[in-house]
């Protein structure tokens, strides 16, 4: 993880700061996220960065592999374990539910999906978001990897790919919903209505069941 993280790292700050400045587009992820997030029941993310999904979802657990980010998420009050997301410190079957975003920046999406299932209830819900690989934004960032430090290690996944890993480690009863529509961010003028299903939005929302 070290090497495909670093670039997230090294610029903590200005990854925080996109929030902000991207305020509707994050809003707007928030919300499909909601939508599919179970209201009871202990949840984890995993990979929580600088706590800005955990904080607003009412997660209060969370592991983060770099310091400075697991700073910044126990100060939004998520109790985090600096580990990585492939070798999870918890006992089996120990969650209800965990969410997963920014799956670009993973180094081994699949270890990471068998230790969610592992530390998962059977039944447990497990919520993934990311930007899909062949979206308008997934296409943008795959051409700026050359120029833009957060964009240039980050390797994006389709639908099709996410839900066969997902199937392969495990998990089934697969619901799919969307938001960020438009060519890129700066079309994003207010919080927009997440819609089911997947095909128009860059921002794909997955929710499974740990079989």
């Amino acid at each position: 993880m070290i090497d495909t993280v670093a670039p997230l790292e090294l610029l903590v700050k200005e990854y925080d700061f996109w929030f902000q400045e991207h305020k509707y587009a994050y809003e707007s992820e928030l919300e499909v996220i909601k939508r599919l997030l179970p209201q009871v029941g202990m949840g984890i993310e995993l990979g929580v960065n600088t706590g800005r999904f955990a904080g607003p979802l009412g997660i209060k657990k969370g592991v983060e592999y770099y310091h400075e980010m697991k700073s910044l998420a126990e100060s939004r009050g998520i109790e985090v374990f600096e580990c990585e997301q492939k070798s999870l410190p918890f006992d089996k079957e120990e969650f209800d539910f965990a969410l997963l975003i920014d799956t670009a920046y993973l180094d081994d999406m699949k270890a990471t999906l068998e230790q969610a299932h592992r530390i998962l209830k059977p039944g447990g819900k497990l919520i993934m978001g990311f930007i899909e690989k062949n979206s308008s934004l997934g296409v943008l960032y795959q051409t700026e990897k050359k120029n833009a430090a957060f964009y240039k290690v980050a390797k994006y996944y389709t639908v099709s790919e996410t839900t066969e890993l997902l199937y392969d480690a495990g998990f089934r009863q697969f619901e799919y919903m969307q938001t960020l529509f438009g060519k890129n961010l700066e079309e994003i003028k207010s919080k927009q209505i997440p819609k089911e299903g997947y095909g128009n939005g860059s921002f794909i929302s997955i929710k499974s069941v740990r079989l």
